[in-house]
């Protein structure tokens, strides 16, 4: 089995034995490659391939596997003179996720988790 996954600083010779690992050199050509039956899998961000998936060229394939998380997550940025205005954020975001309003809203536009 082959994954593609975009170009980054890791070396080829870092990735694991148990698949063909392919570096590209972004989205655009991963997924062409993935079309083209290049490559069996792809592993990448779930919100950017969503899209994807639902154009014409996407609908064939599927996401699979659990999610897995490289980062932190999304992020709001406020200037940093705008304590006030981090916290109010900070609240909200604690509020809706814990009366569930941000389940609601996100299975409203998305069939997995942003947050």
């Amino acid at each position: 089995m082959s994954f593609g996954c975009p170009a980054s600083p890791v070396s080829q010779e870092n990735l694991s034995k148990a698949a063909a690992v392919r570096l590209y050199p972004g989205q655009e050509a991963l997924l062409l490659a993935l079309v083209e039956g290049r490559v069996d899998a792809v592993f990448g961000d779930a919100l950017g391939f969503w899209n994807w998936l639902g154009s014409p060229e996407g609908a064939v394939f599927a996401f699979v596997g659990e999610g897995y998380r490289l980062d932190e997550g999304i992020g709001i940025a406020v200037r940093k003179e705008d304590e006030m205005l981090r916290r109010r954020f900070n609240r909200a975001l604690r509020t809706i996720l814990a009366d569930g309003a941000y389940d609601e809203i996100n299975a409203r536009y998305f069939p997995f988790s942003i947050y």
